[in-house]
C-alpha cells in the first residue's frame, strides 16, 4: 500500500494525459501535417546532418526559416516506423500515439521537477495534473506538425531536473536538445537561474559555473542556427501575423492584448479556436485600448507579487518568472514571429500558470480541508478533461477542422479560404465560391484566394470571371506564374489572342521553365498569321546575322523577340533559345547561357498540357 500510494500521483497524471487525447489515435494527418510528405529527407530519415543544415523543407518553404532539427528528425523517424509497422508512412495513428506519449512524459517530468523543489505538499501533483488535462494544449498535441512544443518542454524539464541534481553534462545536452526541438526553449536557462535564486540549495552558492556552461551551449546553438539558415531569406506572411511589418509600437500593443487573451484561455478555456490570423485578431493601434490597459495592470500586479512574495511564497515568483520567460520569445513583444496568436504557443508557459493555480488551491486557509481541496481539484480536472475532449474532436479530419475554424474565427480570411478548398474537394462548388469570395472580402490582397477562385470559376466554365480573378491575383503579386499561365490560356479560349500573347511574353521573362509555357506558345503559334510568322523569322535571321557580326547585344534582343513571341513553332523557338545562349556566352554570362540552353533542350521533350484549373 505505501508503494502504491507513492506511485498513485504519477499514474494519475499519466492516465489523465493519455485519456484526454486517446481519441486522436483514430485520426489521420490534416492540414500542415501533410507537408511532411514533401520533405526532401523523407527517404533518408537517418541523415541528421542534413537536418542540421536546414534541409528538412523543400525549396519553396525555405522562407519559413525554422531551425528545429530534433523535432523534425522525430517526424522523419516516425514516418519510417509507420512504413515498417503499418505499411504506410502517413499512417496517422502512429504519429498521434507518439504525440500523446510526449505529452504524458512532459506532464510526468513537470511533476518530477516540481518535486525536486522544496514545494508544499500537493502543489507538484496538482500542477502536473492540471497541465496534463488543460484544453489549451489541444493544438500542440492533436496537430502532429506542432510536435515541437511537447518535445521542447520535455527536454526543457529534463534539463531543469538534471540541473537541479547537479548533473552538468546531461543538463547541457538536454538544454541543446530542447533548443533543437524549438527555438523558444532557449529561455529554459533563465528558468533554471530563477529556480536557483528562489529555491537555493542549502549551504551552496549560486551555481555560476553551470550557468556559464549553459550560456556557452546557447552560443553554440546560435552559431549552428546561423550556419544552417545562412542564405535563406526569412519572411513572415501578413495573413498569419499582420503586425510583422507594422510599426514596433503597434506590434507591442497588439502582443499585450494577445497576452491578455492567452490568460483568458488559460483561466476560462470556453471559446477556443484553431485560427487567430487576419482579421480575427485585431491589430491594436492605441496605448489607450482597454485590453492594453488591463494587461498592463495584470503585468504590474504580477511583478509586484513576484517581488514582494519572493521569500514568503517563492512559488509565486517562480510561476511569474517561468511564464514570462517561456512566453517572451513567442509573444511578438521582443520581435515578430510567424503567428499573431496561436494556442500551441501557450503549451510551455502554461506549465507555470498551472503551478500558480496549484499553489493557490492548496494554500492553507484558502480552502477548508484536504478533502475539500481533493474534491475541488477532481471536479476542476474533470471539467478540463471534458473541454479537452470536446476541443480535440476538431482535429478529427479536415472537413471538421475547417468548418469549426469558420465557426470560431468568422473574421479570418484564412479560415474561409481553407473551407473553400475543402468544399471544392467535396464537390460543393457553389459553396466553395461563396467562401472564396468571403475570404477575398475580408482580405482583398490575399493573392491565393483570387488565384484559386479563378481556377474554380474556370472549372465552372465562367471564363470571364476566372480571367478577372487571375488578373486581381497578378495585380497583387505579378510573380505568381501559375495565375499568369492560366490567364494566358483562358484568354486564348476567349479568342483574345493579343492579350494572351502579352501574358505569354511576361511569363517567358519571369518563369522560362513554367510547365504550361510551351503549350501556350504552341497554341499562339497555331493562330499566327503569315505576316506575323514572317516578321518573327526575320527577327531570328537578324539575330543570327548580328551574332556573326560580333554584335551579341543585338543578337540577344532579336532572339528574345523571336523566342518570346507568339508566332514561331517549337523548332524555331528552340533555335532562338540556342541563339540567346550563344549571345550570353559571348558576353561572358555563362549562367544565363546555360539557362537558355536548358530551355532549348526542354522544347525537344514537351510535357503533356495540364488543365489550368488543376494548378
Amino acid at each position: 500500500m505505501p508503494a502504491m500510494k507513492r506511485w498513485l500521483p504519477w499514474l494519475a497524471v499519466a492516465l489523465a494525459a493519455i485519456a484526454c487525447y486517446a481519441p486522436t489515435l483514430g485520426y489521420g494527418l490534416v492540414y500542415d501535417d501533410k507537408q511532411l510528405a514533401s520533405s526532401p529527407l523523407i527517404s533518408r530519415p537517418f541523415d541528421f546532418l542534413a537536418l542540421l543544415r536546414n534541409e528538412f523543407y523543400p525549396q519553396r518553404f525555405q522562407y519559413i526559416a525554422l531551425y528545429r532539427p530534433l523535432s523534425q528528425w522525430s517526424l522523419l523517424l516516425n514516418w519510417r516506423a509507420n512504413e515498417l509497422l503499418f505499411g504506410a508512412g502517413d499512417f496517422g495513428p502512429g504519429f498521434h500515439a507518439v504525440n500523446i506519449l510526449l505529452h504524458a512524459s512532459a506532464s510526468l517530468l513537470l511533476l518530477a521537477w516540481l518535486r525536486a523543489l522544496p514545494l508544499r505538499g500537493a502543489i507538484p501533483f496538482v500542477a502536473a495534473l492540471l497541465f496534463a488535462v488543460h484544453p489549451i494544449h489541444t493544438e500542440a498535441i492533436a496537430n502532429v506538425s506542432a510536435r515541437s512544443e511537447p518535445m521542447a518542454l520535455l527536454f526543457g524539464l529534463a534539463f531543469l531536473l538534471a540541473h537541479r541534481r547537479g548533473a552538468l553534462l546531461p543538463a547541457a545536452l538536454l538544454y541543446l536538445a530542447a533548443m533543437w526541438s524549438k527555438e523558444s526553449a532557449a529561455a529554459f536557462a533563465g528558468v533554471a537561474v530563477a529556480a536557483d535564486l528562489l529555491f537555493p540549495e542549502a549551504g551552496r552558492r549560486p551555481p555560476f559555473s553551470r550557468w556559464a556552461t549553459y550560456a556557452a551551449v546557447l552560443c553554440v546553438w546560435l552559431a549552428l542556427r546561423a550556419l544552417a539558415l545562412h542564405g535563406t531569406t526569412p519572411a513572415i506572411v501578413f495573413i498569419d501575423n499582420p503586425t510583422a511589418d507594422a510599426p514596433a509600437l503597434e506590434r507591442v500593443l497588439t502582443a499585450a492584448a494577445v497576452q491578455l487573451d492567452y490568460l483568458r484561455l488559460l483561466a476560462l478555456p470556453l471559446s477556443q479556436s484553431i485560427d487567430y490570423s487576419y482579421a480575427q485578431t485585431d491589430v491594436v493601434r492605441s496605448a489607450l485600448d482597454p485590453r492594453v490597459i488591463l494587461f498592463a495592470a495584470v503585468l504590474a500586479a504580477s511583478l509586484a507579487a513576484a517581488v514582494l512574495l519572493r521569500r514568503r511564497a517563492p512559488v509565486v515568483s517562480l510561476s511569474v518568472a517561468g511564464y514570462a520567460l517561456l512566453f517572451s520569445v513567442a509573444s511578438n513583444l521582443l520581435f515578430p514571429i510567424g503567428s499573431i496568436e496561436a494556442e500551441r504557443l501557450a503549451y510551455m508557459p502554461s506549465a507555470f500558470f498551472c503551478l500558480l493555480v496549484a499553489s493557490a488551491l492548496t494554500r492553507p486557509g484558502i480552502l477548508l480541508s484536504k478533502a475539500f481541496v481533493a474534491g475541488f481539484v477532481t471536479v476542476l480536472a474533470a471539467g478540463l478533461v471534458a473541454l479537452t475532449l470536446r476541443q480535440e474532436r476538431v482535429w478529427k479530419d479536415e472537413s471538421t477542422l475547417f468548418r469549426e475554424a469558420v465557426l470560431t474565427a468568422p473574421r479570418s480570411a484564412k479560415s474561409h479560404l481553407n473551407l473553400a478548398q475543402q468544399l471544392e474537394r467535396e464537390g460543393d462548388l457553389r459553396g466553395s465560391v461563396r467562401e472564396y469570395e468571403e475570404s477575398a472580402r475580408i482580405y482583398p490582397r490575399y493573392v491565393y484566394t483570387w488565384f484559386l477562385l479563378g481556377n474554380l470559376r474556370h472549372r465552372l466554365e465562367e471564363t470571364d470571371a476566372a480571367v478577372a480573378a487571375w488578373r486581381t491575383a497578378l495585380a497583387v503579386d505579378p510573380g505568381l506564374s501559375d495565375a499568369r499561365a492560366n490567364l494566358a490560356s483562358a484568354l486564348l479560349d476567349l479568342s483574345r489572342r493579343a492579350e494572351s500573347a502579352a501574358e505569354a511574353r511576361e511569363l517567358f521573362s519571369r518563369d522560362l521553365f513554367h510547365p504550361q509555357l510551351p503549350a501556350i506558345q504552341d497554341r499562339l503559334a497555331a493562330g499566327a498569321d503569315p505576316q506575323e510568322r514572317t516578321a518573327a523569322r526575320i527577327a531570328l535571321a537578324e539575330g543570327r546575322a548580328a551574332l556573326a557580326a560580333g554584335d551579341a547585344i543585338r543578337a540577344i534582343a532579336r532572339a528574345q523577340e523571336a523566342a518570346a513571341g507568339p508566332a514561331l513553332g517549337r523548332d524555331e523557338r528552340a533555335e532562338a533559345l540556342d541563339l540567346l545562349a550563344l549571345g550570353w556566352e559571348r558576353l561572358g554570362r555563362e549562367g544565363r547561357a546555360r539557362t537558355f540552353r536548358d530551355a532549348a533542350r526542354r522544347l525537344s521533350a514537351p510535357e503533356t498540357p495540364r488543365d489550368p484549373a488543376s494548378r
